[in-house]
């Protein structure tokens, strides 16, 4: 595989990633550097309400009425991932409001809502954009997810196909999980990858743990804990806890591929040929959407894209995919 340094246009910046960052893992381990909470203007809670109770993230509101960006992040992930409080400080110094939304069971919500997240789980999001339009500061939404949240926006709007009920002006996905079936058979069955399998298990197990303080639980504690894999997990919970068959039926209806041929809304994936969840081969179908312009790089990991510091990189520093979520997102929007 050739690394293809400058395969962008010259209206983008290279993406030169150093040396010691190549390997795609280090790479996204970088989401573990500390990053503080954005602001100005301070966060405040923003509550959506959904079947089944409500959602809980944080909005940062300037005095004006102005473009709106909404944050959705990963699987386990939250509103306080470093990918997503750091592009909500790049939105917050370019003038957009800032929703940074947290999916079910996230940061701290498991008692807020049942059942828990899940990838195809668009009616949640659906609400929150849709709430956020109705808001008299919004002029415009621009939305930037990650993986499982990309996956999410992605069948929302593409379901929307051209009658889109929102002003909803741009979408940046990045390392968006759209083949869902693919990727949990990669999680359980690739052995570099238990240690993310432990991990989101470990993560997943606590939130529903946490959920049944208030609602119960459908299964023993003892059948969650013998949950070793993905699938043993959405057999158990996801599957059931949603109504669909088992978990096949769905990682099926979860894919944003049934719908995302339809998508209109201007759409941003930023793409890496060595992400290890998310495989390369796997986003080919999207870039015959003719909404969407697709960028890609030989380095990135998984939605990381550190770069290389110094002044001919052309970005004010190492992220850069936070710079090209802003530059689309910007190219769409209009300041009142």
């Amino acid at each position: 595989m050739s690394d293809r340094s400058s395969y962008l246009s010259d209206e983008h910046p290279p993406f030169r990633p150093p040396w010691f960052l190549r390997h795609p893992h280090v790479m996204t381990w970088t989401i573990l550097w500390p990053k503080p909470e954005p602001g100005p203007p301070s966060a405040e809670p923003y509550e959506v309400p959904v079947q089944g109770g409500k959602l809980r993230g944080w909005a940062h509101w300037h005095e004006s009425k102005r473009p709106v960006a909404v944050l959705l992040h990963g699987l386990t992930g939250s509103a306080q991932s470093t990918w997503v409080r750091r592009a909500a400080q790049r939105y917050l110094d370019a003038g957009f409001h800032v929703i940074r939304h947290n999916a079910r069971g996230s940061d701290g919500t498991a008692r807020m809502a049942r059942p828990l997240n899940h990838f195809g789980l668009t009616d949640d999001v659906e609400a929150l954009l849709r709430q956020v339009d109705a808001d008299p500061r919004t002029h415009g939404i621009h939305v930037c997810a990650y993986s499982m949240g990309a996956n999410q926006v992605l069948k929302v709007a593409g379901g929307w196909g051209g009658e889109v009920p929102i002003d909803l002006r741009s979408i940046v996905a990045v390392g968006p999980a759209v083949d869902t079936p693919l990727l949990a058979r990669r999680i359980d069955e690739l052995k570099g990858l238990r240690i993310y399998l432990r991990n989101f298990l470990k993560d997943l197990r606590k939130m529903q743990l946490e959920q049944s303080d208030e609602f119960g639980l459908s299964f023993t504690k003892e059948e969650l804990d013998a949950c070793k894999t993905m699938r043993s997990f959405d057999d158990l919970v996801t599957a059931p806890e949603w109504r669909y068959a088992n978990a096949d039926d769905y990682y099926e209806e979860a894919s944003a591929f049934h719908s995302v041929q339809d998508l209109r809304v201007p759409t941003l994936v930023l793409a890496s040929e060595d992400d290890f969840l998310v495989p390369f081969e796997s986003l080919d179908p999207l870039r015959r959407v003719p909404a969407i312009r697709f960028l890609d790089t030989t380095h990135g990991g998984h939605c990381a894209f550190v770069n290389r510091r110094g002044k001919t990189i052309g970005d004010p520093d190492r992220y850069w995919a936070d710079h090209r979520a802003l530059e689309f997102s910007r190219e769409h929007a209009s300041m009142v």
